[in-house]
């Protein structure tokens, strides 16, 4: 009878295949001896613990390759912080170093536009209506003249020149910004 810990396949034994990156560290196992009984399981678990041994090597080194690229990625993440506070700086110092005019004009022109239109055609045109009630009590009486819009008159050039200036003013902001976006890419 044939005992059930022999080995009498006459095949030979797997070859295990490995990446060209682990060739150089990888020991293959030893070859399984022709001996039977016990001294086969004892050369099997010397076997398998030398696996074992170079598994738990494996681990350490890829344990220690993810360490590295954390390492790095935590480098380029730092750079790239940096940068883009390098590039905020040099924006707020290109900013910084204009005038005040310079850089409130387009506001401003907006602010004044905005109070020319409001008072042309919502304020101007309620005092108008309240003025002879407001001067009755005094005894000086006042016939209701209706307002006549100051910015329309001439066909409404006012309007047509802060138009433009306020829409090209706007553009050209705009254009700097892009200017300014592509600089910092």
């Amino acid at each position: 009878m044939a005992n059930p810990n022999d080995d009498d396949d006459d095949e030979p034994p797997l070859v295990r295949r490995v990446a060209d990156d682990e060739r150089d560290d990888y020991v293959p196992p030893p070859p399984k001896p022709l001996v039977s009984g016990s001294d086969t399981a004892e050369l099997r678990r010397l076997a398998l613990e030398e696996m074992r041994f170079h598994l738990e090597e494996r681990k350490e080194l890829h344990k220690m390759e993810m360490e590295m690229r954390k390492v790095e990625q935590e480098e380029r993440d730092k750079e790239r912080e940096q940068s883009r506070k390098d590039k905020d700086q040099d924006a707020k110092e290109e900013k910084g170093n204009e005038h005040w005019a310079k850089s409130f004009w387009r506001p401003a022109m907006g602010w004044l536009y905005m109070i020319i239109c409001f008072m042309d055609f919502v304020g101007f045109p309620i005092l108008t209506i309240f003025l002879p009630i407001i001067f009755k009590p005094f005894g000086l009486t006042m016939p209701y003249t209706a307002w006549q819009s100051l910015t329309l008159a001439n066909g409404g050039l006012i309007h047509i020149a802060f138009g433009a200036i306020l829409g090209v003013a706007a553009f050209s902001r705009g254009q700097d910004k892009a200017v300014l976006g592509q600089k910092t890419v």
